[in-house]
């Protein structure tokens, strides 16, 4: 929940993140003593059996050192997941405590977020209708226009007499971003619309306690 600024709320996030870090490196820690000890075990039985065959004395077995180095990596791996799951525990308790607060902030953020999209989608509307009132004029000069070559399961092509070729789609208007002229303009009147259909709460500001 990092929309809105909760200094508790990201006091308890910050805390699971860090026990969750502190987690996967624990793990790695675990997994690599279990690699250490199966070779250790190996390597000390090889030993001993080359000993043995000479006669030599028997060495110093290396697989339990690293088989209690293992254990208490282990228990520590342990010590870390309980104290991440009472962290975890921690921010579920926050919520349900504050949760009318939390959705205040939340509501707030949403409104104050709606009129940023609105300011930047108001004259994006008005330019996007520039941009179609271009294909509008464009229209006009259809019936002047002189026919160069014939269609052919293409889009046709003309010459203006001012200069230039044009296409029957880009001359006259056509998708763009795959959108139809009025379902382009529809989505961002929506966008402008933001700003009404989520109006900012009455009082307070956007963090919860």
């Amino acid at each position: 929940m990092k929309s809105i600024d909760n200094p508790r709320l990201t006091e308890l996030h910050e805390q699971v993140d860090s026990l969750e870090q502190r987690q996967a490196e624990q793990h790695a820690v675990v997994a690599g003593l279990r690699r250490d000890l199966e070779q250790a075990k190996e390597d000390d039985l090889n030993l001993e059996a080359a000993a043995l065959k000479t006669e030599a004395a028997k060495p110093k077995p290396k697989a339990p050192e690293i088989k209690r180095a293992l254990e208490a990596a282990a228990h520590d791996l342990e010590v870390v997941a309980r104290a991440l799951a009472m962290a975890q525990s921690d921010i579920g308790q926050y919520r349900a405590k504050n949760s009318e607060k939390l959705l205040d902030g939340l509501q707030r953020a949403k409104a104050a977020r709606a009129r940023a999209v609105a300011s930047r989608a108001k004259p994006l509307l008005e330019e996007l209708r520039g941009f179609y009132a271009v294909d509008d004029d464009m229209k006009v000069l259809k019936p002047y226009l002189q026919h160069e070559s014939p269609g052919s399961g293409e889009a046709q092509k003309y010459s203006l007499f001012l200069g230039g070729v044009q296409t029957t789609q880009s001359a006259f208007g056509g998708r763009v971003a795959g959108l139809e002229r009025g379902n382009l303009e529809a989505v961002i009147a929506a966008l402008v619309r933001l700003e009404e259909d989520y109006p900012a709460a009455a009082g307070g500001t956007d963090a919860a306690a």
